[in-house]
């Protein structure tokens, strides 16, 4: 029996509905609605390295106009309720932020409903993912059930803004920015590859990145203070700076280093730990959260 990714209900005829990946208006928002969709699958040859993009060689790969990315899995009454009631709400914000209005101007409410948002959207968008999908079907039905509550802790919600080159773009990566002593980072990456997840997103000139991380207590989540700006992180974080720049030419490059920012650390310290697996310019940690 097929039931709905988020609220487990039966999928037959009269309850089951297509939901486009990206929503019909965001597509005409972003003026997408014609171009044709390649999603590829990616597999890393090489770790530790320094750029924003690993070495890697190609998997598999499959293009759609991008009306037909959809998925089958949602209920009329999700895809009907609180589905379109958030991209109501979402939506007047969602325009100004593409349009280069700063996220730190976002107020707290604004901030948890973009979060929200973000879930949705990437959620939506590893649901008919090519190869495995990362986001387990736990964590949908997690999201499903905190919908008049608090974003599940596990979940980390960052939004950025930059000068765009593109309309869209994405990314699902298993692989966290790793900082720590060698031993400890190696048991880490196999955790980060098993489970762990960032979903990146780039519309015009927003940038959003949603990330799970549930490891042991030891690993702290630190965010850039330069270019994150925090719309969801319920677990202990720290911040940090580093020699990190955006890449202006390309928002594709751009948007994988935004996330990459994104770190898990060992035991956090003024000083920089001793091994870092990952895209980890210099950096040192500023506040504690």
């Amino acid at each position: 029996m097929r039931v709905c990714a988020f609220c487990d209900q039966e999928l037959r005829k009269g309850t089951k509905t297509v939901e486009h990946a990206l929503p019909l208006w965001l597509m005409k928002a972003l003026g997408i609605t014609d171009q044709v969709l390649s999603r590829i699958h990616w597999r890393p040859t090489a770790i530790g390295e320094t750029g924003p993009i690993p070495p890697r060689a190609f998997v598999k790969g499959r293009h759609h106009a991008m009306p037909s990315f959809v998925s089958g899995g949602i209920c009329a009454n999700c895809n009907n309720g609180w589905m379109s009631d958030l991209e109501n709400r979402a939506k007047p914000i969602l325009t100004q932020l593409f349009d280069g209005m700063p996220p730190a101007d976002l107020n707290p409410e604004e901030r948890a409903l973009l979060a929200r948002w973000a879930i949705k959207t990437a959620f939506m968008l590893d649901s008919p993912s090519l190869y495995r999908k990362r986001v387990p079907a736990s964590h949908f039905h997690e999201f499903y059930e905190s919908i008049a509550g608090e974003i599940p802790p596990h979940l980390v919600v960052v939004a950025g803004t930059h000068a765009e080159t593109s309309q869209f773009n994405w990314a699902i990566s298993a692989m966290w920015t790793l900082l720590g002593p060698p031993s400890e980072c190696q048991a880490a990456l196999a955790y980060s590859r098993q489970s762990a997840y960032t979903i990146a997103m780039q519309f015009k000139k927003l940038l959003l990145v949603v990330a799970h991380w549930n490891y042991n207590p030891d690993w702290v989540i630190s965010i850039n203070q330069s270019y994150h700006v925090p719309l969801s992180i319920r677990q202990p974080n720290w911040r940090h700076v580093s020699e990190y720049k955006p890449e202006l030419a390309d928002s594709k490059v751009t948007l994988h280093g935004f996330a990459r920012q994104l770190i898990a650390v060992h035991s956090p310290t003024a000083e920089r730990p001793r091994t870092s697996i990952g895209y980890a310019p210099p950096l040192r940690f500023v506040k504690q959260s």
